[in-house]
């Protein structure tokens, strides 16, 4: 069962996410093209929610995440804020991320 959570945000963009199941926190991030719904077309999520507490990741620019427009703005830099501020938005100091 998926809980749709708030938008956390990174400055002005907002970035999507969902927890699924209880347990040590595991982030799920798509890295090519994706969004939080190839992790369950590909049969992820039901086991690993049995284990772990899931926080899947709509990526900025994808699925239903803001999609800024500056190409610096796609840059690692601002990616890696974005995971920050979903973990800080759940209140989670650390996880394991894949």
């Amino acid at each position: 069962m998926r809980i749709a959570m708030p938008n956390a945000k990174n400055d002005d963009v907002r970035i999507y996410y969902e927890v699924v199941g209880e347990g040590p926190p595991l982030m799920l991030v798509d890295g090519l093209t994706g969004s939080i719904e190839i992790w369950g077309r590909f049969g992820y999520v039901q086991p690993l929610a049995e284990k772990y507490r899931l926080i899947l990741v709509d990526p900025r620019g994808r699925g239903k995440s803001d999609k800024p427009y500056k190409p610096v703005e796609h840059s690692m830099k601002y990616m890696v804020g974005d995971l920050v501020a979903v973990l800080d938005d759940l209140d989670i100091e650390k996880a394991v991320y894949w």
